[in-house]
């Protein structure tokens, strides 16, 4: 029957919009198709100016559908990694990008099934500063978007990466803060480089104060006797 084939399209082609109508005015199976994806029901006679609105809006929904497709996959081939948390106890993690694994070692389906928290792969050293900086973040109530610190995450082969994570606040009705929204950006290479340049310049300090201690002993040495210390 109709109600079968709909349920079939829906299964097998999510992508297309499947708009029941029907001569059963019968809400039950109505509702019953809705919660199985299809698009709409409607009964006849239906208005055709009515089912004109239905489709332009069935389309606008896949269209937007397709675009938010089209930006995950750009996502998914960069190195920036998208991820939605809920403000609960450890972060669980209600979305994130397929990429993830390249970052953690971990899948998107162990994350978003609650297998693994994101607090879990913080490094214990950095993870109170994390904490601190979400928690200042939600007591201003006009405040929208923040930037960690960098940090350290630990990987599933036990790794250590440093991080660049830019969150925005999703709030609810009430101004109360339900999601974190994320893009975290691996930068340990960018690190190891800032080490190396603070390593360098450190070095570059010591080697200049060595340079201008052995300057003055030079001129101390020009203008005094080797044998009687005298000038």
């Amino acid at each position: 029957n109709g109600h079968a084939i709909a349920q079939n399209i829906v299964k097998q082609h999510p992508e297309v919009a499947v708009i029941i109508l029907s001569g059963e005015n019968d809400a039950e199976k109505g509702m019953a198709d809705l919660r199985l994806g299809v698009f709409d029901y409607l009964t006849k006679p239906c208005n055709p100016d009515h089912l004109i609105s239905v489709l332009l809006r069935s389309l606008q929904q896949k269209q937007l559908e397709q675009n938010l497709h089209d930006a995950y996959q750009i996502i998914n081939r960069s190195p920036v990694v998208a991820f939605l948390w809920r403000n609960e106890k450890g972060w669980p993690v209600e979305f994130v990008s397929e990429n993830v694994h390249s970052l953690c070692g971990y899948s998107a389906t162990e994350f978003m099934h609650g297998r693994i928290l994101y607090e879990d792969i913080i490094h214990p050293t950095d993870l109170d500063r994390v904490k601190k900086e979400v928690q200042q973040a939600g007591q201003d109530i006009q405040k929208q978007s923040f930037q960690h610190a960098p940090y350290r995450i630990i990987t599933q082969k036990g790794q250590i990466k440093w991080i660049e994570d830019n969150t925005y606040l999703k709030r609810d009705n009430h101004g109360r803060i339900s999601h974190y929204q994320g893009v975290v950006l691996d930068i340990t290479e960018n690190h190891k480089n800032l080490d190396l340049l603070k390593y360098n310049k450190q070095q570059l300090e010591e080697m200049h104060a060595e340079l201008v201690l052995q300057k003055k002993r030079l001129e101390v040495i020009s203008i005094t006797d080797e044998l009687t210390g005298l000038y």
